[in-house]
């Protein structure tokens, strides 16, 4: 974890935590803020929805502290990486991003953990399937090597 030094208008008071809910949705969505931008009145904060994953850059007028009976709950969410692939240029390209983002936003898939690299582990490596082709199966990884954004990745 990297030490962010967030103003104390964000942090919980005696532990430097930042846990907020967004008050601008029905629903009270768990952010844990992961990086500040100061901006005066317009400052923005970095958020990881702690139960579904994502991340946002949202006004910090627009968080509140979460309620301590809410604070322990366990994050509903976890890293996953695809298993078994790494970047065919190195890194993954924005190009890259883009595909993958478009191939899965959006769309229930099913996935399988392959890996878990110790119990302690709160990221998982998994192939990601989309199943809502009558006839077939999709495998996400295998459309990464067959287009060139992948290759296999050797132990």
């Amino acid at each position: 974890k990297r030490n962010i030094l967030l103003p104390s208008c964000l942090t919980e008071p005696g532990t430097g935590r930042a846990v907020y809910h967004l008050t601008i949705l029905l629903s009270v969505p768990r952010v844990e803020v992961s990086n500040f931008i100061p901006c005066g009145d317009s400052s923005q904060a970095i958020v990881r929805y702690v139960d579904q994953g994502s991340s946002a850059m949202l006004s910090c007028t627009d968080l509140r502290p979460l309620h301590a009976q809410f604070r322990n709950l366990p994050c509903q969410a976890m890293a996953a990486g695809l298993a078994g692939l790494v970047p065919a240029r190195g890194e993954w390209t924005p190009e890259d991003n883009y595909w993958f983002n478009n191939r899965v936003s959006g769309k229930q898939l099913v996935g399988r953990m392959v890996d878990v690299p110790d119990s302690s582990s709160t990221h998982m490596m998994v192939e990601l399937v989309d199943t809502s082709h009558p006839t077939e199966d999709h495998y996400i990884h295998k459309q990464l090597v067959m287009e060139g954004r992948a290759v296999a990745a050797t132990r």
